[in-house]
């Protein structure tokens, strides 16, 4: 373990640790060095069962405020998640040619994160706010919300999974196909996040524009398979993990600056919501100091997104089970 000081920042006159468990893997990496571009954070805090001090001494030549701590083993992970502010999961198991779909992955990363809430509840910590970026999502929010019930340290507000990816993807593909600057162009993306779950909305796209409804199906579905095109582009030798790192350092910049008193602070994520009959939805949400506030009303819709929007009911619904299952298989109290 190698542990450095943690300051305020000069900046933020605030503590903010953040810690990244899986870093040593190519969205980790991505992650952290988004975050250490960030002043907001005191401390990035680097964990994963393979050693990170090489990763630490190489971030930690940049000149920027956060410090940057590593620890590696599992007998660290309590120690590093001790008095953190917002997890982020990054590790586990991910695409490979052997390994091709999110509920192949499922098993192993769900052992994964019963070890990760042990680990929280021995460090001590008030919940920290816990993001997930590790699939499947769908299941795993859901698995994590039972876990930490059942250690009686849930807070609903402080529990999400990443999609804004979807969000990302759907502005830049939207904006390539117009000419546009896509840094201008919104696309709210609900549901979830996998194929059959991910619901672009482009008819409620901001700015609007007018396009033929083939034009918008098209759209559409190269959004919903954006995840596939990356791994198909890379030979089913590893997933997105720049675009993905980058997404992720964005909510992280929205949790600290909402953690820290931003007022206004918007974003996207798989959470527990009461959008619809389903426990847990990806929406557009609104963020204080104490986590998700609130979660607006879903959007119109065209005809044939209504028809995504049921799919992605279906599949989430689908996804919620998986992980009941798992813990009812696994006897886990």
């Amino acid at each position: 373990m190698i542990h450095f000081r943690r300051f305020v920042s000069q900046e933020t006159l605030q503590f903010c640790k953040i810690c990244i468990v899986g870093a040593n893997g190519g969205v980790g990496r991505s992650l952290a060095q988004q975050l250490k571009q960030n002043n907001r954070f005191s401390e990035i805090c680097l964990y994963d069962i393979t050693c990170t001090k090489g990763l630490r001494a190489d971030l930690s030549h940049i000149n920027t405020l956060p410090e940057v701590t590593a620890y590696s083993g599992a007998d660290s992970l309590v120690e590093a998640l001790r008095c953190c502010d917002i997890m982020v999961l990054t590790g586990g198991q991910s695409h490979t040619k052997t390994i091709t779909s999110r509920e192949q992955m499922f098993e192993g990363n769900a052992k994964l994160m019963v070890n990760l809430i042990e680990a929280c509840v021995k460090a001590n910590n008030q919940q920290p706010h816990i993001h997930i970026v590790t699939n499947p999502v769908n299941s795993l929010v859901p698995l994590a919300a039972e876990l930490l019930m059942k250690h009686g340290i849930y807070n609903e507000k402080r529990l999400s999974g990443c999609t804004k990816v979807d969000g990302m993807r759907a502005a830049t593909f939207l904006a390539e196909h117009m000419g546009v600057d896509p840094r201008h162009v919104h696309v709210p993306v609900i549901g979830g996040h996998s194929e059959k779950s991910i619901v672009p909305l482009l008819s409620q796209s901001q700015p609007k524009f007018a396009l033929d409804l083939d034009i918008q199906i098209k759209i559409a579905h190269r959004i919903i398979r954006g995840g596939e095109e990356v791994v198909l582009a890379k030979n089913h030798e590893g997933a997105a993990q720049l675009s993905m790192g980058y997404c992720v350092g964005q909510f992280c910049d929205s949790l600290v600056r909402s953690l820290q008193g931003d007022k206004n602070i918007r974003d996207v994520a798989f959470i527990p919501a009461c959008v619809n009959e389903l426990p847990y939805f990806a929406c557009e949400i609104e963020l204080d100091k104490e986590g998700v506030k609130r979660h607006p009303r879903l959007p119109p819709m065209l005809p044939f997104e209504i028809d995504l929007y049921n799919q992605a009911k279906e599949d989430i619904r689908q996804n919620i089970e998986r992980a009941k299952q798992f813990l009812e298989k696994n006897k886990i109290k």
